[in-house]
């Protein structure tokens, strides 16, 4: 799967509710580690997968509702 598609499905529906404000790793499509700091949640996601090139791990933001872009 594209990693660019992989990480947008993320940023839909109840991903967005449960790790609303918060830093997610994403390996094999699945969440594997969640937390305020992109750094610590990066280290986790390694540790549960030393294995995995670091260019397989995606790191994303989820942002909060009131968070706008223009």
């Amino acid at each position: 799967m594209n990693l660019r598609l992989q990480t947008k499905k993320f940023n839909r529906g109840w991903t967005q509710i449960k790790y609303t404000g918060k830093c997610i790793a994403i390996v094999d499509g699945k969440v594997v580690a969640s937390g305020y700091n992109s750094y610590d949640v990066f280290k986790r996601a390694r540790k549960k997968y030393p294995d995995k090139p670091t260019n397989q791990i995606i790191l994303d933001y989820i942002p909060k509702e009131d968070f706008l872009i223009l």
